[in-house]
């Protein structure tokens, strides 16, 4: 009886085990139920000092739900080799070069997005008249409101609050510094097969955010054009770096070949340009390929010199027999006598 009750308890256990898993999954799930898009995802808008501008953003609710929240705004930086944007609430003095969230007004700061429907927010850009020329990077952003669990959602927790950013590039008119360089164009010395694999780096040194426009080309000793590849399109931002990588050619491919990246950027299409030369040979085929010419040559000319030995026995056979057939005779026209 004893073993029974603790057998009862043990299947209760798990049950009830069971529950507050499936529970705190459906928690997840709801949680994570949430779908928001701005659109657009970024927009690039030039501006004089002491303008004002009107920018449309809109957020789109596509639940079937309302979504409320507040609205707000940010500013953002790209650093490094990520080309992901690192939203900034207190900017220190380098990175309020490139401020601009104090420009913006928002015309409400609450708002609730119907079901499967949108909020057009018409934010107004306020440019100061003694603006730095230049790139400035902000976001509007829409931040939803914790959900707290309702009556019906006993053991639920409290949903944690989202947010989906609309970037603004902003381009202030005056003198900008366009400048950048390729940091690294790396291409290997020798490969035994193709494709070449390239590796690419472009550093924006400027100070306003630059997409270089190019491509990557191969050509063969004889100049001759092997392939074209367009370098990828990507905003570098101001002190960033964009990493590029392009496989160029097929597997087969013998000699010598120069790998060149042409490239253009900024208003006063400033150009970019690198090459590099690179030996491509299968040694291994070719090292197969010539011991098997090895082998046959060698057994061609032990064919031809056994040929040329047997030759040489059938002549001199052929001389001795002359020879004997020439004393047969001799003996016979003596006979005759």
């Amino acid at each position: 009886m004893k073993v029974k009750i603790n057998k009862i308890k043990k299947y209760t256990t798990l049950l009830l085990t069971a529950l507050i898993i499936g529970i705190n999954t459906t928690s997840v799930v709801s949680a994570q139920s949430i779908d928001l898009l701005a659109y657009p995802a970024r927009q690039e808008i030039v501006v004089n000092p002491g303008e004002t501008k009107t920018v449309p953003v809109a957020f789109l609710n596509r639940t079937l739900s309302p979504i409320q929240g507040k609205l707000g705004t940010r500013d953002f930086i790209v650093r490094g080799k990520d080309n992901i944007p690192e939203f900034i609430d207190f900017p220190t003095e380098t990175e309020i070069r490139y401020s601009a969230k104090n420009w913006i007004e928002l015309p409400f700061e609450r708002a609730t997005i119907p079901a499967s429907d949108k909020v057009i927010v018409y934010a107004q850009i306020k440019v100061p008249a003694d603006a730095v020329p230049g790139g400035h990077y902000a976001s509007i952003y829409f931040e939803t409101d914790p959900r707290l669990p309702s009556e019906n959602e006993t053991g639920s927790i409290a949903a944690a609050s989202q947010q989906i950013n609309a970037l603004l590039y902003i381009k202030v008119a005056g003198e900008v510094k366009e400048s950048a360089s390729i940091t690294k164009f790396s291409v290997p010395n020798f490969l035994e097969y193709g494709p070449i694999t390239i590796d690419t780096e472009i550093t924006n040194t400027g100070d306003i955010h630059i997409r270089p426009l190019g491509s990557v080309n191969v050509y063969d000793i004889f100049g001759n054009l092997i392939e074209s590849q367009k370098l990828e399109e990507k905003n570098i931002f101001p002190a960033a770096i964009s990493v590029y990588t392009n496989n160029i050619g097929k597997k087969w491919m013998i000699g010598k070949y120069k790998v060149e990246l042409k490239a253009v950027y900024g208003d006063n299409q400033k150009t970019l340009s690198a090459v590099r030369e690179l030996y491509i040979f299968p040694y291994k085929e070719a090292t197969v390929v010539l011991l098997l010419i090895i082998i046959i040559i060698f057994l061609l000319r032990r064919f031809y010199l056994a040929a040329i030995a047997s030759k040489q026995a059938l002549e001199q056979k052929l001389e001795e027999e002359t020879e004997l057939i020439k004393e047969l005779k001799q003996k016979l026209e003596k006979r005759d006598e």
